[in-house]
């Protein structure tokens, strides 16, 4: 689960793919949607499982400029839910990013193993914070442990 926190961190700045990026990305090119790979890959570069489930929603009016994308994976104590809404204009290709993951620990623990998160917020059961990156990070308490739900928005100049 390190892994795919510490990916979370820096994902504005990745342009690799792991193992599980390559079906989002496949999938969005057999719907019409292309020009985006790099940003695609980086959305998912973090999904490196062997047990990946992607869907994919789209309109017909809009598939050439706009996807959405939801993969699930897990590995043994590491289960991950990303959603990314992809949209293309201008020349530039945009992505709304939302991941989930759960852990045992709880929320204080999760929060201490995060150090670059910074509390913005806390309200009701949520603890709202940000990292220097402008990646938000919502955290709640899940059972007996804790979800992190991620948020970051990014753009990247459209390959053609």
């Amino acid at each position: 689960m390190k892994s795919a926190i510490a990916a979370i961190l820096i994902m504005p700045l990745l342009a690799h793919a792991g193992q599980g990026a390559l079906l989002p990305l496949k999938l969005a090119k057999e719907k019409g949607f292309t020009g985006c790979d790099a940003t695609i890959n980086g959305a998912f570069a973090f999904v490196n499982c062997r047990d990946v489930r992607t869907n994919v929603a789209w309109f017909d009016e809009t598939k050439g400029d706009a996807i959405k994308l939801t993969t699930t994976s897990s590995n043994p104590g590491d289960n991950l839910f990303v959603e990314a809404e992809f949209r293309k204009q201008g020349g530039k290709c945009f992505v709304n990013v939302t991941s989930i993951i759960t852990s045992e620990k709880s929320c204080a623990a999760f929060l201490a193993e995060s150090p670059a998160f910074k509390v913005q917020h806390v309200i009701g059961e949520f603890i709202w914070t940000q990292n220097a990156n402008g990646v938000l990070m919502y955290l709640t308490g899940a059972g007996a442990g804790c979800m992190a739900v991620y948020q970051l928005n990014n753009k990247q100049p459209q390959q053609n």
